[in-house]
């Protein structure tokens, strides 16, 4: 499931985060079609959509990714603030991203006390974060008064 080939694309039973920090390449879904990647792009997978990805042959890629599931997950897509329609988040750049993935490492390998609850809060802050980010670097439309 996890593994996949680029002819074939691939469908998961959960939702992913991608964060590029280094390259790029092509991301392609059902709903958004082909859609180039840089660095400081994080990619949305949603659950049951079908969708492929892959680092550019001359660059490749550095990435990072954590899978999450749940009322959370879904309420944000309900909601519209995560949508299949746009799966590509230019958030640029940022080390409190970056940090969340970390993070959530770093739990994973020592364990602590609580550590899914904090690799949960730590996946809800990154979702948080890149669509806000992804949101400023938005222009804005003028209205004509």
């Amino acid at each position: 499931m996890y593994a996949f080939d680029w002819s074939q694309g691939r469908r998961l039973p959960e939702y992913q985060i991608l964060y590029i920090t280094r390259g790029e390449g092509e991301f392609e879904s059902e709903p958004c079609g082909r859609r180039t990647i840089t660095a400081g792009c994080a990619v949305l997978l949603f659950a049951d959509v079908w969708h492929r990805y892959r680092p550019s042959c001359e660059t490749g890629w550095d990435e990072y990714w954590v899978s999450y599931d749940g009322d959370y997950a879904r309420r944000l897509i309900e909601n519209g603030f995560l949508k299949p329609e746009e799966p590509v988040l230019k958030t640029g750049l940022d080390d409190a991203l970056l940090h969340g993935y970390l993070s959530i490492i770093e739990r994973m390998r020592i364990e602590p006390v609580g550590f899914q609850q904090l690799i949960a809060a730590d996946t809800m802050e990154f979702s948080r974060r890149s669509s806000a980010r992804s949101a400023a670097s938005r222009p804005v439309a003028a209205s004509k008064r």
